[in-house]
């Protein structure tokens, strides 16, 4: 069964559908876990922040804004996924291995191959990457010509699309581009760091202009730090903010660092993401409407597919 996943917001890696096994619901293990851990892991595969590989950085903010869980509950839920070795996560770096994704979708042609190339080299450093490099390397060494790998490279934190257009084209050498991202980083204030690890899927800031400078000092006047890092994470989670509109407009740091209003809404919940509007990222997106359909105590779903 194969899912339809929104592609509006992916990056280049990202993969417009993933696969679901019908046998999951035989599955021993899966039968075994609570209803909130099944919904979990469905999403895990299907949610918007995963990849051709099924390891991906996911911020627990991430999974609170779209599922509408507490925080606590979703740390919960983690935790038993872990138990039953379903998944692996790397709370440092918020790193998350769904453990058996490669083996119902294996790396096994070249493109595939080079796609999970430069996921890997783009993962934040975790002990996950050792796990992931057991799982794929032997795949991938025997479809890349020329093979070097990206296991022993340092890895960076996710970037957007144009981050990564710009870097296919650089000539550095790795040496001279790891001292001007260093150098550039630097630069950076406190704030624009924060929306770049918060804001992946987002232009990310490359320069401090005195303009923006004074407008973070009138806006760090206004709420904290904490609080942006609230804002920041609610806008990374957002559809809507991430491109999927009518006018594919995206949200950048000068938009919300241009006045008071825009946190105010963010945090009040204007653009975050609703149920009714699941059908605006993939009006095919059936499938997983049926799934969750299945779970007993998910009524919202039941009663959006009964819409649709």
């Amino acid at each position: 069964m194969q899912v339809p996943i929104p592609d509006k917001a992916f990056l280049f890696e990202k993969m417009r559908y993933q696969k679901i096994h019908s046998q999951i619901w035989h599955d021993e293990k899966f039968i075994k876990l609570k209803q909130k851990e099944k919904f979990l892991f469905l999403y895990l595969l299907t949610c918007p922040h995963s990849n051709a590989i099924g390891c991906y950085y996911l911020p627990l903010g991430y999974i609170t804004e779209d599922l509408k869980i507490s925080q606590k509950d979703i740390q919960n839920s983690i935790k038993l996924l872990k138990q039953s070795k379903f998944i692996q996560y790397d709370e440092n770096t918020n790193v998350l291995l769904i453990t058996n994704f490669i083996k119902h979708n294996p790396i096994d042609n070249v493109n595939l191959a080079k796609c999970a190339m430069k996921i890997i080299y783009q993962l934040p450093k975790s002990y996950i990457i050792q796990t992931l490099k057991t799982i794929t390397e032997a795949s991938l060494k025997g479809l890349i010509s020329n093979y070097i790998s990206p296991f022993e490279a340092p890895t960076i934190a996710p970037s957007n699309s144009e981050t990564e257009a710009e870097t296919e084209t650089e000539t550095e050498t790795e040496a001279e581009t790891e001292a001007v991202s260093v150098k550039a980083k630097k630069e950076l204030s406190p704030l624009a760091k924060l929306w770049n690890d918060t804001c992946f899927n987002l232009p990310r800031v490359k320069e401090i202009s005195e303009k923006r400078s004074k407008l973070e000092k009138l806006r760090l006047k206004e709420r904290s730090f904490e609080s942006w890092k609230e804002v920041f994470i609610k806008i990374g989670a957002s559809g809507f903010c991430c491109g999927n509109n009518n006018n594919s407009w995206k949200a950048s740091y000068d938009w919300i660092i241009s006045n008071a209003d825009n946190a105010i809404k963010t945090l009040e919940g204007k653009y975050d993401n609703r149920l009714k509007d699941i059908p605006k990222y993939s009006e095919k997106n059936r499938a997983l409407g049926a799934l969750l359909d299945a779970q007993d105590n998910i009524e919202e779903v039941k009663q959006w597919t009964e819409k649709i």
